[in-house]
């Protein structure tokens, strides 16, 4: 399924498979939910801060309960950490303080996101691979985008 969906989002098709039941998230609330890229189309990275104090931020297409396709976004610092250097999955991670110049990248089926980060003394981090499979732990609700750590 996860191939057949990311095949009709590459593809432009919108399919709406039924949500998944209700699970508890880190923050405590119940919430029906899918990853975000079964459901959501156009999926992007946006910095809404500047270059000394980025605030990265993923935004996509989804469908609302009344299923009209409405822009959602999640704040990437609630989800993903530095971890002296490297991107980590991390409840309030706070990655942004210590990485700039991020990119989100279609690879082989996956959505990998990436930052230039600096480790504890300060020196920048080059990656020989991505870090981040974007669509691993960021769900949508039919109503947000939501980061789904446990």
């Amino acid at each position: 399924m996860k191939f057949l969906a990311s095949t009709l989002l590459a593809a432009g098709a919108y399919a709406s498979p039924p949500l998944q039941p209700a699970r508890v998230l880190a923050n405590g609330t119940a919430s029906a939910q899918r990853k975000f890229l079964d459901l959501c189309r156009n999926p992007s990275v946006l910095n809404t801060g500047d270059l000394k104090a980025p605030n990265w931020v993923l935004g996509a297409d989804c469908p609302d309960y009344d299923d009209v396709m409405r822009f959602k976004a999640v704040e990437l610092d609630r989800c993903i950490a530095n971890d002296n250097g490297y991107l980590e999955w991390g409840i309030e991670g706070n990655f942004s303080a210590k990485c700039k110049t991020c990119a989100f990248q279609p690879r082989l089926l996956v959505w990998w996101f990436d930052c230039v980060c600096t480790d504890k003394t300060g020196r920048e981090v080059t990656h020989t691979a991505p870090s981040i499979d974007i669509n691993e732990h960021i769900s949508y609700n039919g109503k947000n985008l939501l980061c789904d750590l446990e």
